[in-house]
């Protein structure tokens, strides 16, 4: 009964650390992303107009930023666009990245710096679903995850 032992040999969390840095970082680059438009928007713009759903109370922004738009805008914006960009022949990586980023942030039309905002965020979050897309993770949860995580600490902290 020669049971092969080697593949035990290998860390557990060989593979998986990779994908943990990189999700951090993506997370990371978020926050820093929200932040910066944050300060730029409250210090030389405070008049600006800002995402409507700030004005519903706590929970109903739990709800719609924290489950509704990760799953709604995940599908849309990374899973759709990107799965309509390959099938019509687009395999350009740098192309994958910004089209769906610029349909992102044009999604989010509260003010111009808003769309910024949100076309860098939509430049992350498009990394990370092609990344996962690349080494076999699921893309589409680990993107509404970021997604989940980035509102919900927009929610609560800033």
């Amino acid at each position: 009964m020669g049971y092969e032992i080697a593949e035990y040999n290998k860390p557990a969390l060989a593979g998986n650390s990779k994908f943990a840095k990189v999700f951090l970082v993506c997370f990371v680059f978020s926050l820093c992303n929200g932040y910066l438009f944050d300060y730029i928007g409250s210090t030389f713009f405070p008049g600006l107009d800002g995402n409507p759903i700030d004005k519903e109370s706590v929970p109903e922004q739990l709800f719609l930023a924290c489950i509704v738009a990760p799953l709604i805008e995940t599908l849309i914006f990374q899973y759709a666009v990107i799965k309509l960009l390959k099938r019509i022949g687009i395999r350009n990586f740098y192309l994958l990245l910004t089209i769906p980023a610029v349909l992102f942030g044009l999604s989010h039309y509260y003010n111009p710096l808003y769309i910024m905002a949100m076309f860098i965020g939509g430049l992350i979050m498009n990394y990370l679903f092609l990344y996962c897309q690349a080494n076999g993770y699921k893309a589409f949860w680990w993107v509404a995850l970021l997604h989940c995580l980035y509102n919900l600490f927009g929610i609560l902290f800033v």
